[in-house]
């Protein structure tokens, strides 16, 4: 996934075309837009997910 390679430009570029929750929790945890990540509902929560919201 775009998230996992770290390309934050191209995940950038591929919520604005197909935004999904996961996108912009991901996208906003990459930014350290930490109050965005927290406030984002709907997001799949994955083991990846859990650990970055740990931080």
């Amino acid at each position: 996934m775009i998230a996992q390679k770290e390309d934050v430009g191209a995940l950038r570029t591929f919520q604005q075309s197909f935004p999904t929750p996961n996108g912009a929790f991901d996208l906003a945890y990459h930014e350290q837009r930490w109050e965005d990540m927290m406030r984002q509902t709907g997001v799949e929560m994955t083991k990846k997910t859990v650990r970055n919201e740990s931080l």
